[in-house]
This record gives C-alpha cells, structure tokens and sequence, in this order.
C-alpha cells in the first residue's frame, strides 16, 4: 500500500508518501502505525506540507485524530480510527467452537436484519456487513434465534478479512468467538493469512481476535478530505 521499500517500511519515524496504485483514488490521509514506526500515505498535492508540518512531532503526536482536525480544518470531512489490526495463520488459529454456528443462507435474511437492528449501524459498519458479503456465518441460540453473525470481506483477497457482530443482551456467552472462528476457519482455507480489524475502543471485538490466535500488527487512520 505504502510506496516505501519493504526494508524501510517499518523503520522508526515518520514517512510520508504519495498514494500509490492501491489508493490512487483515495481523497484522504491513510495512516498506520506499528510501534514507533508510522507510515502516511496522502494525495501528492498534501505531501511536501505534511512533511513540514509533522517533522517536528513524535509518532503518537502525528497518530492523533486531534492533530488532523488542526492541520486541515474544515477540509476534514471525517476521521475513522484508530482501528485494531490482527492477522493470524493456520499454524498460530485457535478454534472456539461452540453453539450452532453454520453458514447463513437467504432464508436467514430476515434473522439477520433483527440482529442488525440490535447491535446499531455502527457496529454493523464496522464489522463490514452487507447482503453482497461473499461468506457470512451466524450462531443460533436453543430456540434458533440468531444472537451472533460473522462474515468475511476483503483485504488483500475476497475473503481474508474477519467481522462479528453479537446482540448486546447475549455477549459474554462465547457466541461470537465461535461464529467467527467458523469463520476465520473457512478463510483460512482459501488464503494463508486472515486479518481482524476492530474499533482500537471496541475491546470485546479485540479479546475474541486474541483468543483465536489473532496477533496485534498495528493500527491505522484514516483521514478523509472534502
């Protein structure tokens, strides 16, 4: 993503770059960090003016929703972030089964928008639900109610990338570590490493990564610009 060479992606500092190819199209500030390492990619147009401004700031200064609102003003339309981000592989995966937990079919549609409607838009947007969703899988209670639903997006492939959502009044059961270790098993079977991300505030989302095998890689910002 970054336009940095792999051996100095994750050097110490601050690098700002220009997008490259996978976000040329991106009218915003994308930034990660990993320990003391932040990487910014921005549209060219921004990049030099970044760069003096941030030269003087530390890596937590620059990783700061705060320090954006002050550089660019009124031209921030909206920052998302600070996001968790995990990855796991097959040899490193712990399984959580636990429920019924199966693939969600059409006939779960109506199920599925109840369990929307309960746990709110944000939690839906931040697990990256939608009906075009290529894999989602859903955990019922005795009586068949859908209390936990898990689906799989993209990141670098179609389907490397995790979300859960668990109905507020049902959470603490072990309901969504299982539907999303289905999950997160079925991708592990089309790719060889699977990412997590989640709200760097929504704990419960992060401790079911962690208890899959999922390891902390980093977070990221990110900075769009009217």
């Amino acid at each position: 993503m970054f336009s940095s060479s792999l051996e100095e992606l994750w050097r110490s500092g601050i690098v700002v770059t220009s997008h490259a190819e996978r976000l040329s199209g991106y009218d915003g500030v994308f930034l990660f960090k990993r320990g003391q390492a932040c990487r910014i990619s921005a549209p060219p147009s921004l990049v030099e003016s970044l760069r003096r401004s941030l030269e003087a700031l530390d890596v937590d200064e620059v990783f700061n929703r705060s320090t954006f609102v002050h550089l660019l003003g009124s031209r921030v339309d909206a920052i998302i972030g600070p996001n968790w981000y995990g990855y796991v592989d097959s040899l490193r995966f712990r399984s959580q089964p636990g429920g019924d937990c199966r693939r969600i079919s059409e006939c779960d549609a109506s199920a599925l928008m109840t369990l929307r409607a309960s746990c709110g838009e944000t939690e839906w947007a931040e697990a990256a639900f939608n009906l075009e969703s290529p894999a989602m899988f859903g955990c019922f209670d005795q009586v068949g109610e859908l209390v936990a639903a898990s689906n799989l997006t993209g990141w670098r492939t179609a389907t490397d990338l995790v979300g859960v959502v668990t109905h507020p009044r049902r959470r603490g059961r072990g309901y969504g570590a299982a539907v999303a270790s289905m999950a997160t098993a079925a991708a592990l079977e089309d790719t060889a490493v699977v990412a997590w991300r989640a709200r760097g505030t929504n704990t419960a989302s992060i401790h079911i990564a962690l208890r899959l095998g999922f390891e902390h890689y980093g977070e990221n910002l990110a900075v769009r610009i009217r």
